[in-house]
Order: structure tokens, then sequence, then C-alpha cells
């Protein structure tokens, strides 16, 4: 089993509140080796803010309870695909920097657009998936609501690209995607992890 987040890390991450965990609002839990997200779900429903780069994650799971998240930083993790954040209906920013997203965990954006309206900024420089033909307008067109991408602003006449382009580089990205590895994170594409968690640590 790897590292997993544990209730006394969180409170010894939360001195700044005191090690008060279900009014924290925002927590740093970066360069940990952490593997699997756990506890937050349970201990930090008031989460706005939520920094997890430079771990090990390899899968976004078990943060379907906490609503109130506006921000969460997954950069330099082992993330393939997009799940577990349908639920996070406020969530502004996310940032994949520098993950394993690549033309199969492209596809799974389509999630974002559909649940997480109010998305402005996303990042996924570094990640796999930046090298496909088309990748900026797939997901400006995916995730309409994102008004920033990796750094740079979405402009109107990129939008308008976007809606025209949709069609042929999707089938661009179906074909790179059938050409990838099967790997165990993406054999089911359409699933959610928010819907079937794994139990956490006690």
């Amino acid at each position: 089993m790897g590292i997993w987040i544990t209730e006394e890390l969180l409170r010894s991450k939360a001195e700044h509140n005191e090690g008060v965990l279900y009014t924290l609002e925002e927590i740093s839990l970066h360069q940990l080796e952490i593997d699997r997200i756990t506890m937050l779900n349970s201990c930090c429903r008031e989460l706005k803010i939520l920094y997890l780069q430079n771990n090990n994650i390899r899968r976004i799971e078990n943060l379907n309870r906490c609503k109130e998240i506006r921000y969460i930083n997954f950069a330099i993790n082992k993330l393939r695909q997009i799940e577990g954040l349908n639920r996070l209906e406020h969530l502004q920013k996310l940032d994949f920097t520098v993950n394993r997203i690549d033309a199969r965990g492209l596809l799974t954006f389509e999630r974002l657009g559909r649940y997480n309206h109010k998305l402005e900024e996303l990042y996924c420089t570094g990640c796999p998936c930046t090298d496909i033909e088309g990748y900026r307008n797939f997901v400006i067109h995916t995730v309409p609501s994102v008004t920033k991408l990796d750094g740079e602003d979405v402009t109107p006449a990129e939008r308008v690209a976007a809606g025209q382009e949709y069609e042929a580089i999707k089938k661009r990205v179906e074909a790179a995607a059938a050409h990838e590895e099967e790997l165990p994170e993406v054999k089911h594409p359409h699933s959610d992890s928010s819907s079937e968690e794994e139990p956490e640590p006690e």
C-alpha cells in the first residue's frame, strides 16, 4: 500500500487553522509522495483551495463531498484521465501540468464540459495530449466555460474555429487513442470514480 492522506497529516498541515479541519479552506499537500486521495471527503468539506502537486497520484477520487473547492493543483502527478470531479460545481481552476494525460485521457475532458460549468482556467502543459494536432481547439469546444487555457486567453475567433473543426479533431483524437496502449486507468472511459469510491483508511 502506498502513501495515503491521513487525519494526522491533515492536522499537521492545518497549523494556520489551529489544526481544525472542518473549517479548513486551504491546504497544501505537495511533495509528500502521496499515492491516493483520502480523508478529504470526511474531514475537509469546506476546502476551497487544494495543492496536491509533486506527488504520485494516479486517480482523482474521494473529492465529491468537497463541494466548495475552487482550485486544485494536480501538477506533476501520474494522472491519465479526468474523473471524480463531476460534483464540484464551484470549480474554477485546474492545473494538470506535467501529468500523463494522452489522447485517451483527452477524450475524458468532456466530463469537465458536462459538469464543471464554472471552470475558467485549465493547464495541461507538459501532458502528452498537448502534442496532438488540434488539442487546443478540442479543449476549447469541449469545455466551453474555459477562458484561459495553458496560460493563454481563449479568443472569440478560437471559439468559432473550435466549433467548426471539432468533429474533424475528435476523429483525430479518437484515432490516436485507438493506437495507444490500453491502460488499466482508462479501460472504462465512461465511468466516474465519484460514484464508486474505495474505502478510506481508518
